[in-house]
């Protein structure tokens, strides 16, 4: 992916040094060339990664004709034909446009109203020379990373932290709250927060405006706004095959729009439904593209046979003629320990073993863009969580019987158990659930990450940000997706590779927030709307199977066989070593010893010691470390 980065100084001049330093510092970003700009106080620098056939000529920073104004920017449009009708651009001369190139005349035409033209992933900065202004925006759904910082003399903007904290006067400290969201999972509750003090991410749908200090006023004036609202779709359609066929037609632009490639392209297939549509669609789109399209996918060794995913996959690959690139990790997430934080920034990293091995067999193959199947739930493949108790709380009696016993009788449970995990065990309230793990001689501290005491107390509440007055079914969808809308890089930008996430199209996101609540549970079918949607395209082995094997089956038995680079960790953290003020050592060896006496590491008792506070733990006390030497 791309990288860009800017400085804005109040009172000296930027430097060649100082925007070199930036660049450098995310030159992992830049394998096809990395340029600087600068005019007196204000510099960017970009960091090139080629992937569409546009990108192979574009050239940032750029200023526009008269050079009055100057854009860097990592960005895919999908509606080039849109704008470049809207702009007046003659059709003939669109391809040898860039991206960058239309942001920039959208923004001369549009000003600041130009992002809600916009369709697709993108982030970019423009300097306005006439208003004195610096122009930063995140598309809708945050596909994109930029992080900034400002102090009264200093105004600085990246992709990476790293390339942040190189700039000259940036501080570093640890944000003591922002670690702990983000090692405990809960980003979703503040997705600006990062573990560094000072620097503030920039989510979906954002916009800044900066203008620099004058006289008689103290500081930068920020302009902070949210310029999109993700809204659901009117839907009106007499029968359900019309609406089923034009959600299709929007997956299938989702999908293509992601296709545009110099190079070949990559889809990950894991053999699950939201995996599979998005291959499966790609490859019946492929005849309309002259790159090659692969799969890959990540199986298991001989010791795992009854978690391998390889049937499904094999489906897949047969009915479509999709080419599958096997990958095993021999080796668990304890091999990247001291490498993973380099590549992220973050404390907690999930399966770093399994994605570094997907996204080095892509590069290999030559493929710069991978499309990945996460976020489906948000979607089309959402379950429908919170159905059942909504039928409950509505006293719809019948329809609530009838789609218990078609889920039990589908699923092979009984209906006690079905209408007992999806409707009670949801409404029962927490200090019941607590009452009860301590009559089964279970702590609710347990599934907890092992931090102190007192960094836990200190930060357990919940930011005043993250509480949602909203308690409806479509409420509660809207608010993990706006809770959601941040960058989901990972490890891609270090093998030279550009993420894509078809379900998070605004498009589809939009009309599958249309539908009503039974398309997803129906006929003894959860995620039943992708099902019926994906009827054309996906095999039936695949369409109607009831489970899902995980993603990293393997993940526990790895990480039994690293046990002792783990034990070697904590038992090197000395007594007065400052991480213990945030990390509690002497549980993570308690965990180890525990989970040595058992015949396997996976989760006993309802919870994933192993993950949860093993990986975890010496994950984010590791960070630490690495947060030190930085």
């Amino acid at each position: 992916m791309s990288g860009i980065a800017g400085l804005y100084h109040a009172k000296k001049i930027v430097t060649d040094a100082d925007l070199r330093a930036m660049s450098d510092a995310m030159s992992h970003r830049g394998p096809d060339g990395s340029n600087v700009w600068r005019q007196a106080q204000l510099g960017f620098c970009h960091n090139m990664l080629h992937t569409t056939p546009e990108s192979l000529f574009e050239a940032l920073p750029a200023e526009s004709h008269d050079q009055r104004v100057v854009i860097t920017a990592d960005a895919r449009l999908d509606n080039r034909k849109e704008l470049a009708c809207a702009l007046g651009i003659n059709r003939s001369d669109l391809p040898l446009l860039s991206d960058s190139q239309l942001i920039l005349m959208g923004y001369l035409h549009w000003d600041l109203a130009c992002v809600s033209q916009f369709l697709g992933d993108f982030c970019f900065a423009i300097w306005d020379k006439d208003r004195r202004r610096l122009f930063i925006a995140m598309d809708p759904m945050g596909t994109r990373s930029l992080l900034y910082f400002h102090s009264p003399d200093l105004f600085a903007f990246a992709t990476d932290v790293k390339a942040l904290l190189a700039a000259p006067g940036v501080d570093k400290k640890l944000d003591e709250s922002g670690f702990v969201l983000l090692a405990s999972g809960r980003r979703r509750e503040a997705p600006e927060r990062t573990c560094f003090e000072g620097i503030t991410r920039l989510t979906g749908g954002e916009r800044l405006c900066v203008h620099p200090p004058s006289s008689g006023q103290a500081g930068w004036k920020i302009e902070k706004r949210s310029y999109y609202t993700l809204q659901p779709e009117t839907l009106n359609f007499k029968h359900p095959e019309e609406m089923l066929e034009a959600f299709r037609e929007k997956f299938r632009l989702a999908v293509t729009c992601r296709m545009r490639s110099a190079f070949p392209v990559a889809t990950l297939l894991s053999g699950g439904l939201d995996s599979s549509a998005i291959s499966c669609m790609a490859a019946d789109q492929r005849r309309h593209f002259s790159h090659p399209l692969i799969a890959l996918s990540s199986c298991l060794t001989d010791q795992d046979p009854e978690q391998d995913e390889r049937r499904f996959i094999s489906i897949v690959a047969r009915q479509k003629q999709l080419p599958v690139h096997y990958v095993t990790p021999t080796s668990g997430p304890a091999a990247l320990l001291h490498q993973v934080h380099d590549m992220t920034g973050l404390p907690v990293n999930l399966n770093p073993h399994v994605y570094t091995a997907l996204y080095a067999k892509a590069q290999s193959e030559g493929a710069r863009i991978v499309m990945d199947g996460v976020c489906g739930e948000w979607g089309p493949s959402w379950t429908g969580e919170g159905y059942l108790q909504y039928l409950l709380q509505q006293l719809h009696w019948k329809t609530l019987k009838e789609t218990v016993l078609s889920l039990s009788q589908n699923y092979s449970q009984s209906p006690h158990r079905v209408f007992q995990n999806d409707v009670l065990a949801p409404l029962e309230p927490r200090f019941l659930r607590n009452i009860r793990y301590k009559l089964r001689g279970r702590s609710v501290e347990e599934n907890r990450l092992p931090l102190t005491n007192r960094l836990y107390h200190q930060h357990a509440a919940p930011p005043p940000e993250a509480k949602s007055s909203d308690k409806s079914l479509l409420g509660k969808r809207l608010n993990v997706i706006l809770g959601g809308r941040t960058p989901r890089e990972w490890y891609s930008p270090h093998f030279h590779i550009r993420n894509t996430f078809p379900y998070l199209d605004e498009r589809v996101l939009k009309f599958c927030l249309g539908l009503s609540d039974e398309w997803f549970i129906q006929k003894g079918w959860r995620r039943y709307f992708i099902r019926a949607a994906m009827e054309k395209t996906l095999p039936p082995e695949i369409q109607w199977r009831r489970d899902k094997r995980p993603f990293s089956p393997n993940y526990h038995r790895l990480m039994q066989t690293d046990a002792p680079v783990y034990e070697s960790i904590v038992q090197d953290v000395s007594p007065s070593d400052p991480v213990r003020d945030y990390i509690d050592v002497e549980r993570i060896k308690r965990t180890i010893k525990e989970l040595n006496q058992r015949p396997s590491w996976g989760p006993y008792n309802g919870v994933d010691f192993a993950r949860k506070v093993v990986d975890f733990g010496v994950q984010s006390l590791i960070f630490l470390r690495w947060f030190q030497r930085l």
